[in-house]
Order: structure tokens, then sequence, then C-alpha cells
């Protein structure tokens, strides 16, 4: 047997290779793909992870470079990219007025919200986003989701000090999360990897999407139990233990969808998670129902101005998990979503139609060429 092992390790290392390879052929290898110039507004993509080492993998042969929101107005007029990704930067339209160099302005995430599309439309730049599916964002998000139902059903941060203060064990009395409630309000990408996920936990699922006529999701039908129309948002919200926002956020439609009539509809000492957007929730009506004990416990990772005030009111509740908008910050979506992301810019640089453009100029600075229906080149829909 000894034999054999020394012809499988060439054997792994060369389907490494070819799997490498697969990953950046569309990019690094691409001969026809022109070198653009890419402009991140900050230095990492979080603590520990800078843009910078993706230049020479995942993004060649790209130029990359990085700022801060106080260097950003001087790098764009010196350095003049090609590319903008906002991050968490707002891009308003007095900097889109006077930056000339900009082509493109692609979110390294889902969220536009700090982006004025409009403004970008008017000035001739396409503007476009990742995906959350296919990336690693809407599992991550799922599973973050997940993380707050059960450290608020078992009381995490209360049984970590218990112990830490010597208390008596035993102690907290949690709450199962088998044969549960859950209602998923938003069924796109972050909502299905949620249902997916809770499927096998032995859980009750309803869900509420803005779109009801598409129904329940086809790998999903054995698991979701029902599916209402956001109109009737109150009635699925009143069965559930665990009440999961996870609706794509759109001002004009649904900013502050969970107000008091919401929170006052739910089941008395349900529990509230939100991981789509800040902007979808009253926080005053929170706090106001998390203090009388309506609602059972928050999760939130999100928040309507970020960072949010250190002064908040939910800061202050012991029923209250409030995270830094990190539930998509993961080694997953790094690595998954730079090499989506590389894959869309090189369409660009080569003049092709990018994938999930949330806008078309009439008179675009770089004029782009369809490349067919069947390459998904624009996604204009709302993803509920």
């Amino acid at each position: 047997m000894s034999s054999f092992f020394p012809c499988i390790r060439p054997i792994r290392f060369l389907a490494s290779i070819k799997q490498y390879h697969h990953a950046y052929s569309t990019t690094a290898q691409h001969p026809l793909t022109p070198s653009l110039k890419i402009l991140f507004c900050s230095k990492h993509f979080s603590e520990g992870k800078p843009w910078e080492p993706l230049a020479n993998t995942t993004f060649r042969p790209h130029h990359i470079r990085t700022c801060t929101a106080a260097d950003l107005h001087q790098t764009l007029s010196t350095w003049r990219p090609d590319v903008l990704v906002p991050w968490w930067h707002t891009i308003d339209h007095h900097l889109l007025d006077r930056a000339s160099s900009l082509t493109l302005i692609h979110q390294f995430g889902v969220g536009l919200d700090n982006v004025d599309v409009p403004a970008a439309t008017r000035n001739g730049i396409w503007v476009t986003r990742l995906p959350a599916n296919g990336t690693g964002n809407a599992d991550t998000v799922a599973e973050h989701a997940v993380l707050l139902m059960l450290a608020l059903s078992r009381r995490l941060p209360l049984a970590v000090q218990v112990v830490r203060n010597g208390g008596p064990f035993g102690q907290p009395y949690g709450m199962g999360m088998i044969e549960k409630t859950v209602c998923i309000v938003g069924l796109g990408d972050i909502g299905r990897a949620l249902a997916s996920r809770l499927s096998t936990w032995r859980m009750r699922i309803t869900a509420v999407r803005h779109r009801p006529e598409l129904g329940t999701p086809p790998e999903l039908r054995d698991a979701i139990d029902i599916v209402y129309p956001t109109s009737e948002l109150h009635r699925a919200i009143a069965e559930a233990d665990y009440v999961v926002s996870a609706v794509k956020y759109d001002r004009a439609r649904n900013r502050r969808l969970f107000d008091a009539a919401a929170f006052k509809a739910m089941k008395p000492g349900a529990i509230f998670v939100n991981v789509a957007r800040g902007g979808l929730v009253d926080e005053e009506a929170l706090a106001d129902a998390l203090e009388t004990g309506s609602v059972g416990g928050a999760g939130l990772d999100v928040f309507e101005r970020e960072p949010l005030d250190t002064r908040s009111r939910l800061l202050a509740l012991s029923n209250v998990i409030a995270t830094p908008h990190s539930a998509g910050v993961t080694d997953s979506f790094y690595e998954m979503g730079a090499r989506v992301f590389a894959e869309n810019v090189a369409r660009f640089a080569r003049g092709e139609m990018v994938k999930y453009a949330v806008n078309r100029p009439e008179t675009p600075r770089k004029a782009l060429r369809e490349m067919g229906e069947e390459d998904d080149a624009v996604v204009l829909s709302i993803n509920d």
C-alpha cells in the first residue's frame, strides 16, 4: 500500500492547480482583458484583510488602489480611476458630478442604498453589485441569522456571565427552537438560504414576500408551510415565535416596515431578528416593545444609522444582541465574492454588458454590447 500513496499526491496537486486555473481563467488569464484602474473606498475588506493582495491574484491584470473617505475626492481627481467600489462610503451626486473618469460603480456586496444611482445614470456611469447567491453572502448572512436566533433563545450573554460570575449552574432557563414557528420576511437569496437551513430543525416555516404570486420557491415547497403577501404581514407575524427580516430594502416602499403596529401584532415574547437593512425598522418602536416585553428579544446586525449611536436605547437592553453589520463579513464572501467581482469587471473591461446592473444610462461613458438573454447580463428585478 505504501507504494500507492506517492502516486496520489501528484494527482491531487494537479487537480488543485486545475481548480485554481479555472477560478481565475476568466480574469487573470484572459488575453483580451484590458487593465482598468479600480479604486476601493476603504483600506480593508475587514481588519486583517486588505484589498491589495487580490491585485496579484484574482484582480489581475487590473490596477488596485485604496483610499479613505477623507482622501476620496483627491484620489478621484489625481488617480482618475475607471471603476469605483463604494463599500461603506456614501457616493452622492456632488461626488458623481465631478468624477469625470468613472465609467462603472461596482459594489463589493449587495446593497446600493449608499449610492445615488439616478445621479450615476445621469452622468453615464454604470452601476452594478454582487448577487447574494453564489458569492457566499446569502449563506453567511443566513448563518448569522441562525446565530442570533440561537443566542437569544438560549440567553447566551447571560449564560456566559453566570459562569464568569461563579453563579449556580443550570441556568438561565432558555427556549428551544424545535417545533417553533419562524416567519421569514423576504424570500430573496438570504431568506431562501435561511429557510433551507431551518427546514431540518423541525420548525414550522412561514414567509412573507413582496411578490406573493411567485409562491414558494420550488426547492422549498416541502419546507415552507405558507407564503403571505406583504399586505398580510401582521397576520403572518402574529403566529410566529421568531420573525426574521431578510427583505430587500426600498426606502419608498418599505421604510420602517416594522413599526409600532407590527411589533404590537407579534406574538408576546417572540424574538425579532434583522439581517437586512436598518431602515426597515422603527428603532424607537422596537425599543418600546422590548422594554414592555411584548417583544421578547431582538438580534440586530443592521441599523438605520451606522455605526449605531452608543447612547441608543437598544444597547441598554439586556434582551438585545447587536452586531456591527458583520453578517456577511467572512472568508467565504471575501474569496467567492472576489471571484465574481473580478469576472464581472473583466466583462466590463472587454466592453461586454455587466451582470447584476441596476441602471442603464442613455448616454453611457462606456458603451457595452449585449451578450444575449441566456447570459443573464442585466438584473433589474426586486429580489424580495
